[in-house]
């Protein structure tokens, strides 16, 4: 509940001004990476970390290919996270390639991280695809995916206790 608590921070900054504070989203992702160390998936928060580093390469190619190297080698010294490795590079891919916001990429990194599984992305896409239809009524150009991100952590988090 700690990181849906969070998340609603994000939120408000993201809905208010369209940017969240670096210092709330590097917290969020340090905080998911520690937990996910204690929980025994060192590999998925190593690879974070690598990928974090990796993205102030300037190269485009070279980027891209670090990225994918420090993956692979995630997945094959901990095959247990394999699935977890490639939903972390996917996110990040989807950043490089200007496709998210850098807050949204590190908030859904955190959240994958923090319930140790990619599943959590399921109802953040969902969520995100309603906020995304709603925008196209609208006529808006851009939407707030911090507000996705949190409803779907929300659900995500809440479904298991109500059933």
């Amino acid at each position: 509940m700690l990181i849906c608590a969070i998340l609603l921070i994000a939120t408000y900054y993201d809905l208010r001004s369209r940017e969240v504070p670096t210092w709330l989203t590097l917290a969020v992702l340090l905080g998911s990476g520690a937990y996910a160390i204690y929980r025994g998936l060192w590999m998925p928060a190593l690879l974070t970390i690598a990928l974090y580093l990796i993205s102030e390469i300037s190269i485009p190619l070279q980027r891209r290919s670090f990225a994918v190297v420090a993956s692979a080698f995630a997945a094959i010294f901990q095959p247990s996270s394999t699935i977890l490795c490639l939903a972390l590079f996917t996110i990040w891919l989807l950043w490089d390639l200007g496709y998210m916001g850098g807050a949204d990429m590190k908030l859904m990194i955190a959240a994958t991280l923090a319930f140790g599984g990619p599943a959590v992305l399921i109802p953040i896409t969902i969520m995100g695809g309603f906020q995304g239809v709603a925008a196209l009524l609208c006529k808006q150009t851009s939407v707030p995916y911090v507000l996705s991100i949190f409803l779907g952590t929300l659900v995500y988090t809440l479904v298991p206790l109500i059933l």
